[in-house]
This record gives structure tokens, C-alpha cells and sequence, in this order.
């Protein structure tokens, strides 16, 4: 996968809130993450904010 900086990531999580999420969007995804540069990728989620 070629990923630039700033490349949004759609996520589709698995934890009941995610799916909560998912249900009340009507989305197929939870939650987004981004590409940072070559090496780093940030990810925000309620368990571990960024």
C-alpha cells in the first residue's frame, strides 16, 4: 500500500462501542486514523487517547 503524509485511514473496529458507533452512523467505519509520515501512523481510541 502506498501511503503519503496526511492519508486519511478509515478503521472499522471491533469493540462494542465501535459497533455502536458503526450502527448509529449507518457507516461501515468506527473511527479514522492518518498517516504521520513514512514511520509513524496515529490511531485515536477511547482506550488509549492520543
Amino acid at each position: 500500500m502506498d501511503l503519503k503524509r496526511l492519508d486519511l485511514l478509515f478503521v472499522s473496529g471491533r469493540s462494542p462501542l465501535a459497533g455502536a458507533i458503526q450502527w448509529f452512523t449507518d457507516s461501515p467505519y468506527s473511527h479514522l486514523a492518518i498517516v504521520l509520515d513514512d514511520m509513524h501512523i496515529a490511531e485515536m481510541d477511547w482506550r488509549f487517547p492520543l
